[in-house]
């Protein structure tokens, strides 16, 4: 065998590999839930979540997402009465068909101050500034 007819399969192998991103064909599909879907519809769309959370008639259903080291946080699907009322959705390949309580083009910033409030230093407490000689 040349070492042409060898590496062929391999070269193929990476380029099919490059242009699906590592993943099958169905992953990079966009997919979608909508507000009113049941948690069936959304594990249907999502598959199963990394973790959930129940407080009352309230679900939280985390997703691993792309973009953890950046975003710092996972989607989480918002469920009431067994139904979606919110998401927030980083991941490239997931999309909320909804208004998000916290939308990917709305970009993070400081919270203002309320006027008057200052944190206080504790007694001990090291200075900021040097002390003047």
């Amino acid at each position: 065998m040349s070492r042409l007819e060898w590496h062929s399969p391999l070269v193929a192998l990476a380029v099919g590999l490059a242009l699906a991103g590592g993943q099958p064909a169905a992953a990079q599909e966009m997919r979608t839930i909508k507000p009113g879907m049941t948690e069936a519809d959304v594990r249907t769309a999502w598959g199963d979540p990394l973790t959930e959370r129940k407080v009352g008639d309230r679900t939280y259903l985390y997703y691993r997402n792309d973009c953890m080291r950046t975003c710092g946080m996972h989607d989480i699907v918002f469920l009431e009465g067994g139904q979606v009322v919110n998401a927030i959705v980083r991941d490239k390949h997931r999309h909320y068909d909804g208004v998000s309580s916290s939308p990917v083009e709305k970009p993070p910033a400081p919270a203002p101050r309320a006027a008057g409030k200052h944190r206080k230093r504790s007694a001990g407490a090291a200075s900021a500034t040097p002390a003047k000689p």
